[in-house]
């Protein structure tokens, strides 16, 4: 058999995956010559079997007198970069040497692979590998491989500047400036990579015209699509959208890279994009996906990354890593903490990886969930999840937000002795931030000098120190912060003299003052802002804004009816016996009895110890920090009569706090007492009380406590003689809802009968069946029902007055805030703000009535009560 024939049986064989026949068929050949050597070596180096490829041509220096040819070596450093093998290539270097196989011209192609072997193994001489310098240099012809795989090697290593200059002096050296014979797809790509990698604009623009110039752009989408990353890298975001216009050939790769680029620039328009790339006929990948959940991270619009989630759904892509920790990333960041651990509960124990887990801690940590953050850390150490900077600092900012100071130097202390992580400057960071925020200042100090703390450590700890009041460490640690940033002074010299005015040394302050005025611009505050999502759009606010937004109408209102002021608040002092009203998810419209432990004032906010509540580990009464706003002095006992009346506002003793609700009927108790069933809005239940158990509920208001406005109507009604109206047959009426994102919301109806037990039954004006054929009929109870308003409504409605407004079939209460006179151009409209859902819609007047209250069988204007009884 000659040696085409075998080596056409040996290429069949591998293309099959054969081994053992190649084998045994190369083994059958009596006198082997350097051709059946070389097909064995490239059949397995063609299905990456790079060991046994070596092997083989191990065996033929051993076994064989034949010397390897040029393909030979080329085979052996081919299986030597497969494996990684340095020391491997460096025999076969000198192996060529020796028989005159590198640096002539019949050899190129072995130069070449001998670049790309020492470029890809790297050494320990620096970035740039001297070998393959070497080799390089004594090349005596360089063709567009050569110089393409040394720049390659340069910008692996991180050497773009140096791939950049390898580029130019391609040009100078071996390029005919009419032809560019050497600028090919591979070649200018490598370039422009480099240039993006170095932000180099000025490079790339003179790359994009030589790509032109030698037809190079139009002939390779690759080309275009480097450029296109080019420009967005460089933030010329111009010159991409007007390069990825001329495009005549795209693919996804196209898309994903505008959209990338783009997101950083307008990342709303990303959105625009997304809908052209799929009416385009292309189909998202994870990539893409990933990009556009960014974008709705940076626009905070969580409905947009929810029709994200359903088009990985869609497209199967839900299991994959990335798009999951995106979509984990996403909803953490927009405010659901429920969907990101449902996404993470989802994901397979495989696919998970640190970032997974990573996000969903940092999730919990941002919105105050040091708890179940915790739990998750203390599940990663379960399941020996590698442990990087990312999950440190997550766990020790949950713990910063939760108060757990000792937890938080556990974990700290854990994960460096028992783990052998090194702390970075950013875990050292978060450890000062942890401590300082508790109080710990001077250990928070102690920590700072222990490593190269930058000014931001340093300005975390110049903030605690305020928060608490240590004005000698904050001098020590301003000096640090001033040292280390000497331009940057507004936020330190703002904080040094608020520190002064509240130790009362008035002398440093006003000097500090007139260090500030000297520094003019230098130390002016950066401001602050923050941003919400109402109907598909995003409104800023910023620190400073006077009446921007429609919440501060309403806010006006209730000053204007009240009287309220922040200057009236009482200033509560240590051991002072106070309630905190608790704003967590299903405890809100509760306050729990607490204890002053430090008033901080000058922030607006104290240092308090639950009477009731307990630590995470139940050893010690827990101790939280709260808003000012949320304290108010415990209720003075007041001893009430009898009963109090269906529909009064009361507050309940349950779960260790007091909870509002409203009575919704009044039983005998088996001993002969009185109970209360009381309704709580919040978690929709109904609970029995005895007399002891319930209170009458009081606002504080201004410093004053005051009855609340339905308690206060209930006096008024009863005071007039007002009796209950019987509900009659036939009677239209108004039926309120209870489902979730339909509260507050009345709706027309007709009173069909009354059942037993107080229930009636009722069918609805505008409301239908789900086959469309009937009016929907439903039993309720007498609390959600009420006779239909008086008729007669004003035509015309003043700023702030209270309506209630037609709007998807049933009666909304909102607040006028634009009144005709207002709103010259739109006679015919107004505009209403809907405090519940934060909404503004604007209506006709014939959609709008004058609000009332049904209480006690009467009708009562709410604006005229709320207006009259604090108008002082």
């Amino acid at each position: 058999m000659d040696a085409r024939t075998v080596t056409k049986s040996l290429q069949a064989c591998f293309r099959n995956s054969l081994f053992q026949d190649a084998r045994n068929l190369f083994d059958g050949i009596p006198n082997k010559d350097i051709i059946h050597w070389t097909s064995m070596m490239s059949g397995y180096n063609s299905t990456a079997r790079y060991f046994d490829s070596w092997s083989v041509f191990r065996r033929m220096l051993n076994d064989s007198v034949l010397g390897p040819n040029a393909f030979t070596v080329s085979c052996a450093l081919v299986s030597c970069r497969g494996l990684g093998c340095r020391w491997g290539g460096k025999q076969v270097h000198g192996l060529a040497t020796k028989r005159g196989l590198v640096g002539n011209y019949r050899s190129i192609y072995v130069d070449n692979l001998l670049m790309d072997l020492y470029a890809s193994t790297g050494s320990d001489d620096g970035p740039v590998d001297r070998d393959a310098c070497f080799v390089f240099e004594e090349m005596l012809v360089k063709t567009e491989v050569s110089w393409t795989t040394m720049m390659t090697g340069y910008t692996r290593s991180g050497d773009f500047h140096a791939g950049i200059q390898l580029f130019r002096r391609m040009l100078r050296e071996e390029a005919h400036p009419e032809e560019m014979l050497l600028l090919t797809p591979f070649t200018c790509s490598v370039a422009i990579r480099a240039c993006s990698s170095t932000g180099c604009l000025d490079m790339g623009r003179q790359l994009h015209a030589c790509a032109v110039k030698s037809m190079v752009e139009s002939q390779s989408i690759r080309v275009s699509n480097c450029l296109l990353d080019m420009y967005s890298r460089c933030l010329s975001f111009n010159d991409a959208e007007r390069l990825f216009e001329e495009m005549t050939e795209r693919d996804v790769v196209s898309w994903n890279t505008i959209i990338g680029g783009i997101m950083r620039s307008s990342p709303h328009r990303c959105f625009r994009l997304f809908q052209s790339m799929q009416s385009s006929c292309f189909r998202p990948n994870e990539i893409t996906l990933c990009s556009i959940l960014s974008a709705c991270i940076e626009l905070a619009v969580i409905n947009c990354g929810q029709q994200i989630h359903a088009a990985a759904i869609r497209r199967g892509l839900v299991g994959n890593t990335q798009v999951s920790n995106a979509l984990i990333d996403m909803y953490g960041k927009c405010g659901s903490t429920l969907d990101s651990r449902k996404v993470f509960d989802e994901m397979t124990e495989k696919a998970k990886d640190v970032i997974s887990w990573t996000s969903m801690m940092n999730t919990y940590g941002c919105h105050g969930k040091a708890k179940e953050a915790i739990g998750l850390f203390d599940e990663m150490l379960l399941h020996d999840v590698p442990l990087d900077d990312g999950v440190i600092v997550g766990v020790l900012t949950a713990c910063r937000h939760g108060g757990l100071v000792d937890r938080g130097l556990e974990y700290f202390d854990q994960v460096v002795r028992n783990r052998g992580v090194v702390p970075s400057r950013q875990m050292y960071g978060c450890l000062v931030d942890l401590l300082g925020r508790a109080g710990r200042v001077d250990e928070a100090y102690a920590v700072g000098l222990t490593f190269d703390a930058d000014e931001v450590v340093w300005s975390s700890l110049l903030a605690s120190c305020r928060m608490h009041g240590q004005l000698c460490l904050g001098r020590l640690v301003a000096k640090k912060i001033l040292d280390l940033s000497p331009q940057d002074k507004s936020g330190t010299y703002v904080i040094l003299a608020a520190l002064s005015a509240a130790d009362g040394n008035w002398e440093e302050f006003a000097g500090i003052r007139k260090m500030m005025k000297r520094s003019g611009n230098a130390t002016k505050k950066q401001v602050g802002c923050s941003w919400i999502e109402v109907r598909d759009s995003v409104f800023t606010f910023h620190v400073g804004d006077h009446g921007s937004h429609p919440q501060h109408l309403y806010d006006k209102k209730n000053l204007k009816a009240g009287g309220m002021g922040e200057e009236m608040n009482p200033k509560f002092i240590a051991g002072d016996k106070v309630e905190v009203r608790n704003e967590d998810d299903g405890f809100r419209r509760s306050w729990y009895e607490a204890t002053i432990y430090r008033s901080m004032l000058r922030v607006r906010r104290y240092t308090i110890t639950d009477t009731t509540l307990l630590s995470d580990d139940n050893t010690q009464p827990l101790r939280e920090t709260v808003d000012w706003n949320n304290v108010r002095p415990r209720p003075t006992p007041v001893i009430v009569s009898d009963a109090f009346k269906v529909g009064s506002e009361v507050e309940a003793y349950c779960n260790d706090g007091w909870w509002i609700g409203k009575v919704k009927d009044v039983v005998k108790s088996s001993d002969g007492g009185v109970e209360y069933r009381v309704w709580f809005p919040e978690s929709k239940e109904e609970i029995e009380f005895r007399r002891e158990e319930v209170r009458e509920h009081l606002d504080w208001i201004a410093g004053v406590w005051r009855k609340s406005s339905i308690n206060e109507k209930n006096e008024e009604i009863d005071d007039d003689g007002g009796s209950a109206t019987e509900l009659s047959v036939g009677q239209q009426i108004e039926v309120s809802s209870e489902e979730e994102g339909l509260i507050g919301a009345w709706y027309t109806a007709r009173l069909l009968e009354e059942d037993v037990g107080g229930k009636y039954l009722v069918e609805y004006r505008n409301i239908r069946t789900d086959d469309e054929k009937d009016f929907l009929k439903e039993t309720v109870d007498s609390f959600h029902i009420r006779p239909s308003p008086p008729p007669g409504q004003s035509a015309t409605f003043k700023a702030l007055e209270e309506v209630d407004a037609l709007f998807q079939d049933g009666w909304w209460v909102g607040i006028i805030i634009s009144t005709q006179e207002e709103k010259e151009e739109e006679k015919d409209y107004y505009l209403v703000y809907f405090k519940q859902t934060n909404e503004v819609i604007k209506f006709s007047p014939s959609e709008l009535r004058l609000h009332h209250e049904w209480i006690h069988g009467k009708w009562n204007q709410t604006s005229k009560v709320f207006f009259n009884c604090n108008t002082h």
